[in-house]
């Protein structure tokens, strides 16, 4: 089973998760606790989107985290995962200098995966319980 088989199956409602939009590694990271009302992961042309509907564990409100572009799902440890997802505010750059390179290669840009390839932030989700 994959990292992004494993995520979706403890993305299931009732799971109780923590996130980290910017994960302070190796340091901690924020502590607040979401029970999972429903999520959803779906293969896009530019990486997974994943959706997760959460109620805040001590205040009861209710609110979406939407993760678009992710290029990669890690699995450092159990129940612990990092989303990679693309930097679309770096990718005109990247785009830009990675072009050059392949036609001073003399390759093919059109055959190049500018998104999956690209610069890209890491989140961080971890299961609780």
């Amino acid at each position: 089973m994959n990292e992004i088989n494993w995520l979706a199956a403890d993305l299931v409602p009732g799971k109780i998760i923590q996130l980290s939009m910017f994960p302070n590694i190796p340091d901690n990271d924020e502590t607040i606790s979401h029970k999972v009302i429903e999520s959803s992961l779906i293969e896009t042309r530019s990486g997974l989107l994943i959706t997760i509907k959460l109620e805040n564990t001590d205040t009861k409100e209710i609110y979406t985290y939407v993760y678009p572009d992710v290029v990669k799902v890690e699995m450092p440890s159990n129940f612990k995962y990092y989303l990679y997802s693309i930097d679309r505010s770096k990718l005109p750059e990247f785009k830009t200098k990675k072009v050059r390179e392949l036609l001073e290669d003399n390759k093919n840009t059109d055959d190049y995966d500018f998104y999956r390839n690209g610069p890209t932030f890491i989140s961080r989700i971890l299961i609780i319980k």
